[in-house]
């Protein structure tokens, strides 16, 4: 599992190239090069699993991380040519795109993001544009990683899975798209 990644809250006009270069270093080079050094392993069992974390961000635009949002990109760019590469050899390889998870890393970006705000206030805010208005936590995605490491998931390869709550999709409307009639009534 190729899980290293570094964020970085700038508008692309105002991010240092040390900064883009680390980001692209860290989040894509990063998975590549270990794809690359455990790949004969693998290939030599005729087995194998690789699963790359890339971001909600990299499924959706997010202003002001457009470096991460591109390295994140790159993920997905990444997973799916390997896996079309490695196929002779029975390698899986897909990623995860974690929504966003209340890390130490994201509280830091977002105290960057909105200046003397809570990040916590900040963050609950980000849960009105998903599906599911709950927070996506470590363990909905150490489930997921674990799902596709499984042989429950032996013939899943050059796959993504959103665990975003559904924010990478349209957002939805403000109130419900329809109302229950009460119990024993029917629906007409």
């Amino acid at each position: 599992m190729n899980n290293a990644g570094i964020i970085l809250n700038s508008p692309i006009i105002y991010t240092p190239e040390e900064s883009i270069n680390a980001i692209i270093d860290v989040n894509l080079k990063g998975c590549i090069y270990c794809c690359k050094y455990v790949v004969p392993h693998m290939a030599r069992r005729n087995y194998g699993k690789i699963i790359n974390i890339s971001s909600g961000a990299g499924l959706y635009a997010e202003p002001n991380y457009t470096a991460y949002s591109a390295s994140k990109y790159g993920v997905l760019g990444l997973t799916e040519s390997l896996a079309a590469e490695v196929s002779h050899y029975y390698i899986n390889v897909n990623a995860v795109c974690p929504g966003a998870v209340l890390t130490p890393m994201l509280r830091n970006a977002l105290s960057l993001r909105f200046p003397g705000k809570d990040p916590d206030e900040e963050f609950q805010k980000r849960l009105d544009g998903q599906f599911f208005h709950r927070e996506v936590t470590d363990k909905d995605i150490a489930n997921t990683v674990m799902f596709l490491a499984s042989e429950d998931a032996r013939n899943i390869t050059s796959q993504w899975i959103a665990v975003t709550a559904g924010k990478e999709k349209k957002q939805p409307a403000a109130k419900p798209y329809f109302i229950l009639p009460p119990e024993g009534q029917e629906i007409e």
